[in-house]
């Protein structure tokens, strides 16, 4: 029960931060999920306090504080634009596609994957590609499979760094050179922002293991986070938590020692990064529930949370939020409910009835 206090917190769920500071959420959750930009938003909206329906987008476009692009485990984030430098530095270790069996399996060149990156290098800007326009670019070879949605040839581009998502165009989205979109910024050496991850992996989601970084990061051995890890020295320390041995910031042991088991509610969206990354999961899981939770195609449920742990999924089906519980209601748990309810409806603008 420590465990999910400490990761709560830390996750800014019991420590909800006002929109205005959007990006230190972003931040400190090490990066938001988004695949379903829909879901990214919910994710960050129960993380704040006063967020509006355009003010992640606002944070994208306009403000340009927040960034999208391909990266843990080769899925779309939300990075926070300030820190572009680290996390680029960290996923141009993410050198998968340059090895023998990828190639072969996408049907392409070295020579052929380099030369499409130097072209988007120097043909993305700030005003922004299409994905065809983008294709364009690439050579005639290439161009069907550069169209194909789910963006296999351009994420070595992103990993590389001369790419990130723009400014959507209509129902288009666009594609422009993070150079030219943020402007230039820090970029440390490689292997210090992967120790810096590390960090930040602990500090969110801890205790945790080299195992726990290595599938959370989705690339590389477990052995090379194990080194990663050992490379922190007396920055981290060994605790057993939730039946096994694991590992925290030394800094951060104090705190999670002295933490009271959590009492909230919260309703978390699908691909929610506290959903995603809980190790081990049967620990905050009912039995029986796995399957529910996380399902084929790696479709992960929106859940109800109850002190941390999953108490049940829920669905919104135009103005029905219907809730199946996994656990016997109580009033506590049913009254969190109906608050979580009433503060969605508020962010949606829309009224929601409850279905228990």
């Amino acid at each position: 029960r420590q465990v999910r206090a400490f990761r709560l917190a830390r996750q800014h769920l019991t420590d909800p931060l006002p929109a205005e500071r959007l990006v230190e959420v972003v931040e400190h959750v090490g990066g938001i999920q988004a695949q379903v930009m829909s879901a990214a938003e919910l994710a960050l909206w129960a993380r704040s306090r006063g967020l509006s329906p355009g003010h992640v987008q606002e944070g994208l476009r306009e403000r340009r504080e927040l960034v999208k692009t391909w990266c843990m485990r080769g899925t779309l984030h939300l990075l926070p634009a300030r820190e572009f430098g680290l996390w680029s530095a960290a996923l141009a270790h993410r050198t998968g596609w340059r090895s023998r069996p990828w190639l072969k399996y996408f049907g392409v060149t070295i020579e052929e994957m380099e030369a499409w990156i130097d072209a988007l290098a120097a043909g993305l800007d700030a005003d922004g590609k299409t994905r065809e326009e983008v294709a364009a670019l690439a050579p005639p070879r290439l161009r069907r499979d550069v169209l194909r949605g789910w963006g296999t040839l351009l994420k070595p581009a992103a990993y590389e760094g001369v790419l990130v998502f723009g400014p959507s165009r209509g129902r288009n989205v666009t594609f422009v050179h993070p150079r030219e979109w943020l402007g230039s910024g820090e970029r440390p050496d490689g292997e210090e922002a992967l120790r810096e991850l590390m960090r930040r992996f602990l500090r969110a989601y801890g205790p945790a293991t080299h195992e726990d970084f290595a599938r959370w990061w989705g690339e590389g051995t477990a052995s090379r986070a194990r080194r990663i890890l050992e490379s922190l020295g007396e920055e981290v320390v060994r605790v057993e938590a939730e039946g096994r041995a694991a590992w925290i910031l030394a800094e951060d042991e104090p705190l999670l020692r002295s933490l009271d088991p959590p009492r909230s509610v919260h309703l978390l969206p699908n691909f929610d990064v506290y959903t995603l990354h809980y190790r081990p999961r049967e620990a905050f899981l009912p039995p029986g529930t796995y399957d529910r939770v996380y399902r084929q195609a790696g479709w992960i449920s929106p859940v109800i949370l109850y002190d941390g742990a999953v108490a049940g999924v829920w669905e919104r089906k135009k103005r029905i939020l219907r809730v199946e519980l996994f656990v016997r209601e109580t009033k506590r748990l049913r009254a969190g409910i109906e608050r979580e309810t009433r503060r969605l409806a508020e962010f949606l603008e829309a009224p929601l009835e409850l279905q228990l």
